[in-house]
Parts: structure tokens; C-alpha cells; sequence
């Protein structure tokens, strides 16, 4: 149950990010997919990777997508501390208004001028 609540806030932040910075749609991804774990690490796959990414003026950002049930496992945990290391800020993200406030907030810190379409 959690996986489909996680998977729909997933949705609806990568839908809400499009319409409100259409002019940087796709510098918001997936940066992990199920499907691919069972091939293995061989392939670049890392169990525990955050689930979106956002690229942007020359960073990057991660964001985990938990519910109010969820808990950070033990591949996050490890993960989460691989990336901070590397001064990668990863976001666990709750709701979608908790979503739309952080990106809003990075890019606004960021921004110098977003061009228009």
C-alpha cells in the first residue's frame, strides 16, 4: 500500500513541477526504478537511491518519497549519508505541498533569470 501512495505523490509532484516550471520540464526525473532492481548493481542500479531528482544551475537535488507510514530503510539511510558526503542534499518528501515549498525554495535561492518559452 505504502509503494502506491509513494508512486502517486510521486506523480503528482513531477505533474505539479511541469505546469509550474514548464520551461525546465525534464530536469525533474525518476532516478530509480523498480523494474530494473533484479538485474542487480552490475547495471548501475543502487537499492535505496532517492526517487526523483532535480537538476538544476549546475546541482542536484533528491528527493525521497515517503508517506506518513513510511520509515527511511537501511539503504537509504546508507545512501542518504553516501550523497551528503558529497554535499547532495536529499529531501524526504511527505506531501506534495511539502514538495511544491522545497522547490520553490531552491529555485528561487538559485535563480538568476528562468527564461521564458
Amino acid at each position: 500500500m505504502n509503494q502506491v501512495k509513494q508512486r502517486k505523490l510521486q506523480l503528482e509532484c513531477v505533474e505539479w513541477f511541469n505546469n509550474r516550471y514548464p520551461q525546465l520540464k525534464g530536469l525533474l526525473f525518476r532516478s530509480s526504478h523498480p523494474t530494473f532492481r533484479p538485474i542487480g548493481p552490475d547495471y548501475g542500479h543502487n537499492s535505496g537511491l532517492p526517487e526523483l531528482a532535480l537538476t538544476y544551475k549546475e546541482r542536484i537535488q533528491f528527493f525521497n518519497m515517503l508517506t506518513s507510514e513510511s520509515l527511511i530503510n537501511k539503504d537509504q539511510t546508507t545512501n542518504n549519508a553516501i550523497l551528503k558526503d558529497q554535499g547532495i542534499t536529499v529531501y524526504p518528501i511527505r506531501t506534495l505541498k511539502q514538495f511544491k515549498s522545497t522547490v520553490d525554495a531552491i529555485i528561487a535561492y538559485y535563480q538568476v533569470d528562468i527564461p521564458t518559452l
